[in-house]
């Protein structure tokens, strides 16, 4: 497994560490960034920017309100930085008969890509994008606590993101 991987499942597990770790129970409740529903006036978010620091994750918690009727599908696009610097993005389906499904978003070597994945009310509960700046780069000399004494080049990379709860 390669670190921007293995950082991802990292940012996964720490969503709901009561079940990831042994001790996890004694951990707190975890921080998610922004909690968006969306509703049948308002089914999408619009294009949204978050700024991510190296070597960490931004969630982003979607649900789907009651007035958005029918079978759904969440449409979530995303522009990311370049993928060789580490940034990655997976939604996670938390289902309302307590599983939870995890979709890695497939993107081009430019940070760009999309994914689908079930929104119906009726069988989802919540959808958390985890958008993750693995990122491990430096410019070292610095004469910082970092490693080689550097600066972070990733540092508030921004990254956009759009979800729409279309119909079917």
């Amino acid at each position: 497994m390669d670190f921007t991987s293995a950082y991802t499942a990292f940012g996964e597990a720490n969503l709901s560490p009561w079940t990831s770790y042994a001790d996890g129970t004694g951990y707190p409740w975890p921080q998610v960034g922004s909690r968006i529903t969306l509703t049948g006036s308002r089914p999408g978010t619009g294009t949204r920017k978050v700024w991510t620091d190296h070597l960490s994750t931004a969630p982003v918690t979607l649900r789907p309100d009651r007035t958005l009727r029918g079978t759904r599908t969440l449409r979530v696009r995303l522009d990311m930085p370049t993928t060789s610097h580490g940034f990655t993005a997976t939604l996670l389906v938390h289902r309302r008969d307590g599983s939870t499904a995890r979709r890695p978003v497939r993107l081009s070597n430019t940070g760009a890509g999309s994914a689908r994945v079930d929104f119906t009310r009726s069988r989802v509960a919540s959808v958390v994008l985890l958008m993750v700046n693995a990122s491990t780069r430096l410019d070292c000399g610095h004469g910082t606590v970092l490693s080689c004494h550097g600066l972070a080049r990733d540092d508030d990379a921004p990254v956009l993101f759009n979800a729409t709860a279309v119909r079917g």
